[in-house]
């Protein structure tokens, strides 16, 4: 019965902090009795599975919210850090490649790769021509 509880007690904590050290910490529950528990009961295994999620749903929610705070208020690294996330504009060779591993589980060929380097580097090159266009006209 007390058993029951701990496991409960647990399982309210993952849903608050995904780190399982701390929610064993603040469940009084030693991690190896964690890890024992999952081994031995399907059902807790699969309940602490979706309660570790909850908690990384929640902190995500709340590291988006912050980084959001941060772009209405003007700050640039949080601005470009949005943009590089959520913005195909602004992906880098580095995101694009991670979104073909992820989606086919090989790198890319090098030729691609080559491919968006150069893309990058004239864009980058383009937006140094167009600023210092700018800057003469004013």
């Amino acid at each position: 019965m007390k058993s029951k509880k701990n496991k409960q007690k647990l399982l309210r904590e993952l849903k608050k902090n995904p780190v399982i050290r701390v929610a064993c910490q603040r469940a009084d529950i030693g991690h190896a009795t964690y890890y024992r528990w999952r081994k031995e009961c399907e059902e807790f295994k699969e309940l602490s599975d979706k309660a570790f999620e909850e908690g990384r749903n929640t902190i995500n929610d709340i590291a988006e919210s912050q980084i959001i705070k941060y772009v209405a208020k003007g700050n640039i690294p949080a601005i470009k850090y949005w943009l590089r996330h959520n913005h195909p504009r602004y992906y880098t060779v580095y995101e694009k490649t991670q979104q073909i591993t992820q989606t086919s589980g090989v790198l890319p060929y090098f030729d691609q790769l080559k491919a968006w380097r150069e893309e990058a580097r004239k864009q980058k090159q383009d937006k140094r021509i167009k600023n210092s266009k700018k800057k003469k006209k004013d």
